[in-house]
């Protein structure tokens, strides 16, 4: 009771309006990404007793954390498109990294995707901290309409391996259901990563629906 009072008093006093959108008596959240060309609609199902969303993640200068380093290379400020933390048994949560894209045409872009679920990995961990949720599971999704994996034939260095370090294989990856996350050579962090592929509706919108389990 105490933790949920605290984390009450927090969301309510101590963060910029509006940064929490509530479920409000639904059972899902409508996540949608309004960039021109890559509109897309999807409604993310939730089974746990009390889940928030943090809207458009990436468009939010709110939630980047300038404490980190910001070299390009790093990608540590980039982030994902959505997030939604729910509440699971025994005052355990989940959270939830939801990326949106149109297509994935090559696996230079996974990478790139990949960058954004690091970053997003270490702003949901200090976000646990400061809110008193004991974070049981990251687990990261990409939503689509078309993929394709292959290098871009004049990528040269991403084809050839580094000494040492088992090289990701996009492919790989993506149908496997895991994604791995790189903190320097000797600390690789496993994920479970769900692709959610989504149609075009009447509108032209790409639409779809997914349940968590």
């Amino acid at each position: 009771m105490m933790e949920q009072t605290y984390r009450k008093y927090v969301m309510d006093n101590f963060f910029v309006e509006d940064f929490f959108v509530n479920l409000n008596g639904a059972d899902e959240f409508l996540l949608e990404e309004t960039d021109e060309g890559g509109e897309t609609w999807l409604h993310f199902k939730v089974c746990g007793a009390e889940a928030f969303a943090i809207l458009n993640v990436d468009k939010q200068n709110n939630t980047l954390l300038y404490f980190l380093k910001s070299d390009r290379a790093l990608s540590l400020y980039k982030r994902v498109d959505h997030i939604v933390l729910e509440k699971r048994e025994d005052n355990h949560w989940v959270a939830h990294l939801i990326e949106m894209k149109t297509s994935i045409s090559y696996a230079e872009k996974w990478t790139e995707i990949k960058g954004k679920f690091r970053a997003s990995y270490l702003f949901v961990q200090a976000l646990g901290a400061i809110l008193h949720m004991e974070l049981s599971e990251v687990k990261m999704y990409t939503t689509y309409e078309n993929v394709s994996l292959d290098f871009m034939p004049e990528n040269m260095i991403c084809r050839r391996p580094r000494v040492g370090v088992a090289p990701a294989v996009p492919k790989q990856e993506w149908s496997d259901g895991q994604l791995v996350l790189r903190f320097g050579q000797d600390c690789q962090l496993p994920f479970e990563h769900t692709p959610i592929q989504v149609t075009r509706n009447q509108n032209k919108i790409l639409e779809g629906v997914f349940q968590c389990g």
